[in-house]
């Protein structure tokens, strides 16, 4: 396995221990589900859409991570096929970035008096975008995914080995921007948004935690598809026409625009 698939998986894997042991032990002293665990548990069950994301991005995994089977419908859609481990990436991925990100803003609004609000937003969409954009250009440049074809008004070194749509970390941004907010509006019991509408709807602890877990979900597979739409007229407009001509894997041919 080359280095860049070992330590992209090294990291998402050890990556997903820290995080389930973190979420567990803060929610056992909490006593409940902290709301970062809600997250965790929502974006557990986005993973399905990151084929269809890949296929509309030109996207695809070094041949060496184990794959989903063939057969399964919308995960069939990414080129070369779907890690196994893209649950545990997702969720770990988008739950630590909120936390980072709300950190900064409590940092900044507490030093700087500023709006509790717009700086969560926009702390979310900045330091969101950035993270991605170091993350994702790192692991194109060590060979652990690419992105195949891009537009060529859009893209970091272009037509290269190293080829990033710097608008997919712009497109990120928002669902960084969203989670960081929702993790940063908590209020004194504990609740953040979701849970805070949850709990007017019942007094059942069951009934809320199961409208939590649906609602949760619901909102992050929405704002998802809102960021996949662009990369949809993109494609069917065929406008990606960057593409790479050296090979990226031996075992297997670059997709074309």
């Amino acid at each position: 396995m080359a280095f860049g698939s070992v330590l992209f998986f090294g990291l998402f894997g050890g990556g997903s221990l820290v995080m389930l042991s973190y979420l567990v032990r803060a929610s056992v002293r909490a006593g409940r589900v902290i709301p970062a665990g809600w997250l965790f548990i929502g974006f557990s069950s986005l993973f399905w859409l990151e084929a269809p994301f890949c296929h509309f991005v030109y996207a695809s995994y070094s041949p060496d991570y184990p794959k989903f089977p063939q057969g399964l419908g919308p995960l069939d859609m990414v080129y070369g096929g779907l890690p196994i481990f893209t649950p545990l990436v997702y969720a770990v991925y988008f739950t630590f970035m909120p936390l980072i990100c709300k950190t900064i803003a409590k940092w900044l609004y507490e030093r700087n008096n500023w709006n509790h609000v717009r700086t969560l937003l926009a702390s979310g969409f900045v330091f969101g975008f950035l993270i991605d954009f170091a993350v994702e250009q790192a692991f194109t440049s060590l060979n652990a995914f690419h992105y195949e074809c891009a537009t060529p008004w859009g893209a970091t070194f272009p037509g290269k080995f190293s080829q990033f749509p710097v608008y997919i970390s712009l497109g990120l941004a928002t669902m960084h921007a969203l989670t960081t907010y929702l993790l940063g509006r908590i209020d004194d019991q504990g609740d953040f948004l979701i849970e805070r509408w949850a709990r007017r709807l019942t007094s059942s602890t069951a009934t809320r935690a199961a409208l939590t877990i649906a609602a949760s979900v619901l909102l992050l597979h929405v704002f998802y598809l809102a960021i996949i739409a662009p990369h949809v007229v993109v494609r069917s407009e065929k406008w990606a026409t960057t593409s790479v001509q050296d090979r990226f894997y031996p075992s297997r041919a670059n997709q074309t625009p």
